[in-house]
């Protein structure tokens, strides 16, 4: 098992015998179909249970969100919500195409990948990952750091929304 999800980690893994991947942050039935393929056994969700539910936007998963909590508590998700709400509004902002420092949005995108979708922000999280791609192929950032912006605002509008209604 690892968590690695970069396309070049990857090949080595697959080349080295690995035989299977759930990416991070794992979306749950994504990691509930993985272990069945991998013992044959059956996940807890009946078949006919409805998997996880996005709000209409699809900007939040609110089963993932609501599991974080149960674990954590709701003291320690708002501060989690404070967090990620202060480096959306300092990371990867206002990026001009000619002043585009690969290494750093290489790796603020990576830091984001997991905190966004750990709070239930998929969409988000799959942006960051394809962002830190771009980076690791040379490709042209621009057209995903552009829905990087949209996403970061529908997000940050999600967290005010949840913290207001706490």
């Amino acid at each position: 098992m690892t968590a690695n999800v970069l396309p070049f980690q990857l090949s080595e893994l697959w080349a080295a015998g690995m035989t299977d991947h759930v990416g991070k942050p794992f979306k749950q039935p994504e990691l509930l179909a993985a272990i069945v393929r991998n013992t044959g056994g059956r996940p807890n969700r009946g078949a006919d249970e409805p998997g996880a539910t996005a709000d209409r936007d699809g900007v939040f998963n609110a089963d993932v969100f609501g599991n974080l909590a149960k674990v954590l508590g709701k003291n320690r998700v708002n501060q989690l919500l404070d967090k990620l709400a202060d480096v959306l509004r300092t990371r990867l902002v206002s990026i001009a195409p000619d002043a585009i420092e690969r290494d750093v949005v290489q790796r603020d995108a990576h830091s984001l990948v997991s905190s966004s979708g750990m709070l239930g922000f998929e969409t988000l999280s799959d942006l960051c990952r394809d962002i830190e791609t771009c980076c690791i192929d040379g490709a042209d950032l621009m057209p995903a750091l552009q829905r990087y912006e949209r996403a970061r605002d529908a997000v940050l509008s999600k967290i005010e929304a949840l913290k207001s209604a706490a």
